[in-house]
């Protein structure tokens, strides 16, 4: 019986240890999800305030939610379409490199 208690008890305590261990990462993975959520709310509400600052130095004042949503869903398209020419204007300027390069090589050979 005693080798019984023996070999059980440090069993009984690895596994309390172990189980220790768990809750303190999942403590811890907690602590970096709500720190993640933190900041995604503050980001929203950043995103929020910035819209609205657009909106009132535009001097824009919808009357409605409906024409709230209108007005940021013609700013996004807006984004939208200057990030669509920034990155037809990076493909040229990534082609032009390339001709740069292709017409270095070509002029340093002898002829």
């Amino acid at each position: 019986m005693k080798k019984i208690i023996y070999f059980l008890l440090p069993v009984a305590l690895l596994l309390t240890n172990c189980n220790k261990k768990q809750e303190q990462q999942l403590q811890q993975r907690n602590q970096e999800l709500n720190e993640i959520i933190g900041e995604r709310d503050s980001i929203i509400n950043e995103l929020n305030n910035t819209l609205n600052e657009i909106e009132t130095n535009l001097g824009i004042k919808p009357a409605s939610e409906a024409e709230r949503a209108n007005l940021r869903n013609r700013i996004q398209r807006d984004i939208d379409h200057i990030n669509d020419l920034m990155a037809r204007n990076q493909n040229k300027y990534d082609s032009l490199q390339r001709l740069i390069r292709v017409n270095r090589g070509r002029s340093s050979k002898p002829i």
